[in-house]
């Protein structure tokens, strides 16, 4: 077995060897980027958070069978940036199209990252016990790593993975809000939250009726919604620091 394949076998299992990693591939993730974008990327940029977690994604979904590994590696992380500009056009058409908008209402960007942004940036580009930029890591900071692995196989019986999560997150602060109002719907009865998962579907038009949210916009971001729902209604207390 190669000492390379090897490595990534070892990142797999060793959550301290893992934020080793890929600290000490940055400058190949950035390569792969500017291959794909053609242009230089700095770490404040999407698309490097993009890049990261394509690689923490590699490392998961990688055996020997997929040959070399940062091949595949490069493969993913082109696709999940191929995949991050498509829906960047697909926003861009929202955008447009925003009643608040049409009515001369202008709104916030929200500054906060989708949720899996904001967590696997952070596990990415921290080392054991740190988090970037220095600051400290989070009660339980360890154990996320077990929570991730767990929310992305329930999200999985959904019909969809954690790493589609970015192209599904709401980008305005009015979306924002809608959803959250969605979620807070499904959470705070229990029946209600019993329901979507037994039947692994997003209960879209009893939210409709118990609230005055649109059924265009609850469906455009049902992913979100039931990730967001499955996080706070299940046992997930560190996630949930973020989804808070």
């Amino acid at each position: 077995m190669a000492a390379e394949t090897e490595k990534v076998l070892k990142a797999q299992n060793d959550r301290e060897y893992l934020g080793e990693f890929i600290q000490s591939h940055e400058n190949f993730i950035r390569r792969c980027i500017t291959k794909t974008t053609h242009r230089f990327c700095s770490k404040s940029d999407d698309e490097w958070s993009i890049g990261m977690i394509a690689f923490l994604e590699s490392i998961r979904g990688y055996d020997a069978s997929k040959g070399n590994f940062f091949s595949f590696a490069q493969m993913v992380i082109r696709r999940r940036l191929l995949d991050y500009f498509q829906s960047e056009k697909r926003h861009e058409v929202e955008i447009l199209v925003e009643p608040s908008v049409m009515e001369g209402e202008f709104d916030e960007l929200s500054e906060t990252m989708p949720i899996q942004n904001e967590i696997l940036t952070k596990i990415a580009q921290s080392s054991p016990g740190q988090l970037s930029g220095g600051m400290s890591a989070p009660p339980g900071h360890g154990v996320v790593h077990d929570e991730i692995d767990a929310i992305h196989t329930q999200l999985m019986e959904y019909g969809f993975s954690f790493f589609d999560l970015p192209e599904h997150s709401p980008r305005w602060e009015k979306t924002r809000r809608e959803c959250s109002s969605a979620v807070n719907t499904i959470v705070e009865d229990d029946k209600l939250f019993s329901d979507m998962r037994r039947k692994k579907v997003l209960p879209i038009a009893e939210i409709c009726r118990r609230s005055d949210l649109k059924r265009k916009s609850i469906e455009r971001h049902r992913r979100y919604i039931i990730a967001a729902a499955e996080i706070l209604g299940g046992d997930y207390p560190i996630l949930a620091t973020y989804v808070n």
